[in-house]
């Protein structure tokens, strides 16, 4: 998304609009994190067909979109189809 200024400029508006209704949350992702990083060693031991190449970053939104114990109404992403499994797993929105 940094890579696209218009894009960096939407986040920023709609980031202070939720922050200025005390609608965001920042989460510890340490846990999570920690999860990723297992998943992605563990991605190179699996034959190339089944080879999954996400993103750290990507990982840890998904480990955090599987946690029954947060609150997630909507995800909101530029790349849908990294996430539409977990979500849909998950009864997330995904949009």
């Amino acid at each position: 998304m940094v890579r696209h200024r218009k894009g960096l400029e939407l986040l920023e508006k709609d980031w202070k609009t939720l922050e200025a209704q005390q609608r965001l949350v920042l989460l510890n992702d340490l846990d999570y994190r920690e999860k990723a990083i297992e998943e992605c060693f563990k991605e190179t031991h699996k034959d190339s067909r089944s080879y999954r190449s996400l993103s750290l970053v990507d990982r840890v939104i998904r480990n955090m979109l599987s946690d029954v114990n947060l609150k997630i109404d909507c995800f909101k992403t530029y790349n849908i189809k990294d996430f539409e499994d977990v979500c849909r797993k998950f009864n997330r929105i995904v949009v």
